[in-house]
């Protein structure tokens, strides 16, 4: 680790948070303006760089930083990552929505046969995916009680793992159903 990483990282474990000052002065305003270009507003690319210098405080506290030099385009890429899991949940807040009122408001009109599949779907899944799933919707936990259970990094990475299981769910779905089942995704911004 470069000199000057090894010596923000002490400050940083001294509670000295100029290091992230300094970052914040030297490479916000790029990563916002990029994160607008992408089709953020300003207070949600204020509130990811937020989140990313956080995100860049730990990893540097955890030697997951090795290159000074390229210090914006870490920065930028922690800023993408998360407007891209930001951009999905949406979407996925509207998925689980309308299936949760459709079981609510039609269970004795479900077909037998469908619930038995989603069942079947649902225990091709991983245990982490099937607790996780368990947790967030049948228990109602919050993505950062989640995060802790599952020994996640945070409640951000518990929400891009719950997309992935949602869309791991609905392809072994697919499969057992033999048929081209499409959720309609919103349209989103351009990347």
């Amino acid at each position: 680790m470069p000199d000057l990483l090894q010596a923000w990282k002490k400050q940083l474990q001294q509670g000295n948070t100029e290091p992230l000052a300094i970052l914040f002065t030297k490479f916000g305003s790029s990563c916002i303006r990029s994160l607008q270009q992408k089709g953020c507003s300003l207070e949600d690319a204020e509130d990811i760089l937020q989140d990313a210098v956080l995100i860049f405080r730990q990893n540097l506290i955890d030697s997951k930083v090795c290159q000074a030099d390229k210090l914006n385009k870490y920065l930028y890429t922690i800023c993408l990552n998360l407007y891209r899991i930001r951009r999905r949940q949406p979407m996925l807040e509207d998925i689980s929505e309308v299936v949760g009122k459709a079981v609510d408001q039609n269970r004795s009109s479900i077909p037998e046969e469908t619930v038995v599949k989603a069942m079947q779907a649902f225990r091709q899944l991983s245990s982490k995916c099937q607790q996780l799933l368990i947790s967030y919707y049948d228990q109602g936990m919050r993505m950062d009680e989640i995060a802790e259970e599952l020994q996640l990094a945070n409640a951000d990475v518990a929400k891009a793992t719950k997309f992935r299981c949602i869309r791991c769910w609905i392809k072994h779905l697919t499969t057992l159903s033999g048929s081209n089942v499409q959720i309609e995704e919103k349209s989103k911004p351009n990347e």
